[in-house]
């Protein structure tokens, strides 16, 4: 409870004084939203045209299902209610995934960590915006969180689910590149999860049938969820159409987004999560130095973990870094897990100190 009035009161204050920093948040989620509930006249950009239709209206119609649902019980309330109300949700929904994140990172590595963790957080002005950013990359933020605190609780089918909503209903496909390592990780971690009666050997076999029930039970949920998603979206561009498929084949896959609209050196991003991540960003990237001379010091457990982490926001940085084209927003998704190995980093630090004084 702690930690979750600590992040509800920041991001309470991120509720009134966020500003709104990005063209997409605007006109790529706001106006359409507008669209959606009053009926009335807008602009629609070319990614919403039936011709292209490289954005998922899944990501608007939750939202758009509470603001009617509003306007039903209250009548129409004046605009900048819907706005803020809209926030307050956001905000709420981010301030339960950050607790929930940091009290299992507490479970499994120490509350050293998790209060570093923590603190990082709340000082970090990049997860400060994405408390109440209406974007696909700031909610992937928050979905991401949700689905680390189910992994790590060994609550790996509903980390699938959560990973398949960061997926399919936001309409940011590309996060399912942070999930790669987390689900190796999981397929690992069933593997030798079963003991034969003896004890003293790993039953492989029992292990794999936990494998394959995983994977059965985690394919029937992507489809179901990306099923719903894509119902939503022909139902509203009113033709048969994929903006998940569209978006990686415009983005990723043969098409030319990545330098229409301007390209930047690396100096961007890595400038970026100095201002967006404060000290965080002078720790984390040397975490891979400090897991590999932790490895053997530590729980193999808790170092897996660690290191499946470390693996999803590296992995997701140099993908970013090769790209031409390069957004702030694009950070969002590894923010967290930035905070984190900031912390072990800085709670390894301490300790060794403290041993050196002894």
């Amino acid at each position: 409870f702690k930690f979750l009035a600590l992040f509800a009161l920041v991001n309470a204050i991120a509720i009134t004084i966020n500003h709104i920093d990005d063209t997409d948040e605007t006109y790529g989620y706001w106006e359409p939203l507008h669209y959606m509930l009053f009926a009335s006249t807008g602009m629609q950009t070319w990614e919403y045209t039936p011709e292209f239709a490289i954005r998922t209206y899944s990501f608007i119609v939750p939202v758009l299902s509470i603001l009617s649902g509003v306007i039903k019980s209250m009548g129409i309330p004046k605009k900048i209610f819907l706005f803020f109300l809209v926030r307050l949700v956001l905000s709420i929904f981010s301030a339960v995934a950050e607790a929930r994140f940091v009290k299992s990172i507490c479970n499994i590595f120490g509350e050293e960590i998790g209060f570093s963790t923590t603190a990082f957080l709340l000082l970090a002005p990049g997860v400060f915006m994405c408390s109440t950013s209406f974007l696909p990359s700031a909610v992937s933020m928050t979905i991401i969180m949700l689905s680390l605190d189910s992994w790590m609780n060994e609550k790996y089918f509903l980390s699938i689910v959560f990973g398949s909503i960061a997926v399919f209903w936001t309409g940011w496909p590309f996060v399912a590149i942070i999930f790669i390592p987390v689900g190796i990780h999981m397929v690992f971690s069933l593997l030798v999860s079963r003991k034969r009666d003896d004890a003293n050997s790993i039953d492989y076999i029992a292990g794999l049938n936990q494998v394959f029930r995983l994977i059965f039970l985690g394919v029937i949920g992507m489809i179901v969820i990306s099923v719903f998603a894509a119902i939503i979206d022909i139902l509203v561009y009113q033709k048969w159409t994929s903006p998940t498929l569209n978006i990686l084949l415009y983005n990723a896959i043969g098409g030319n987004g990545d330098e229409l609209y301007g390209t930047e050196p690396i100096s961007y991003y890595i400038r970026n999560l100095f201002l967006n991540m404060s000290v965080a960003h002078l720790l984390a990237p040397v975490f891979p130095i400090t897991l590999f001379f932790q490895i053997q010091r530590k729980p193999l457990k808790s170092q897996l973990i660690a290191a499946t982490m470390g693996s999803s926001a590296f992995i997701w940085l140099i993908i970013l870094f090769t790209r031409p084209h390069k957004e702030e927003r694009f950070l969002y998704p590894i923010y967290p897990i930035w905070t984190f190995l900031a912390a072990y980093v800085l709670d390894t630090a301490m300790e060794n100190t403290s041993t050196m004084f002894r």
